[in-house]
């Protein structure tokens, strides 16, 4: 496997992934970071309910990102569900987008599922 994107840019994403593994998930039901850094937004969502990532994944099938502005990675540690991804885009407004997508989407995925 060959590697596109930097160690140093891969590291935010992994703390993130860390983070989220440790999150207290009976006190918080659904764990939302981001981080908006240069060229690059990061977004990991943790959930202990596998639906969240399906649920992001097609609300950002719609965007047709290209494959290589895109990074997606999943974990399953314990019973919880991480979901990360990394945005790569020059412009402003496609990563305000891509952060609304997800965002609308959280949104609408907790007032139609029940996190208990």
């Amino acid at each position: 496997m060959q590697s596109i994107l930097n160690p140093e840019i891969l590291k935010i994403p992994f703390l993130m992934l860390h983070e989220a593994s440790e999150n207290d998930y009976e006190e918080k039901k659904l764990f939302f970071k981001y981080l908006n850094e240069n060229n690059y937004l990061f977004v990991t969502m943790g959930s202990e309910s596998s639906s969240l990532k399906t649920f992001i994944e097609s609300s950002l099938s719609q965007l047709s990102i290209p494959s290589l502005d895109l990074t997606t990675s999943h974990l399953k540690v314990y019973d919880i569900y991480i979901t990360s991804y990394i945005f790569k885009s020059h412009d402003k407004h496609h990563k305000e987008l891509f952060l609304k997508t997800i965002l609308n989407a959280v949104k609408f995925w907790e007032k139609n599922h029940e996190l208990s």
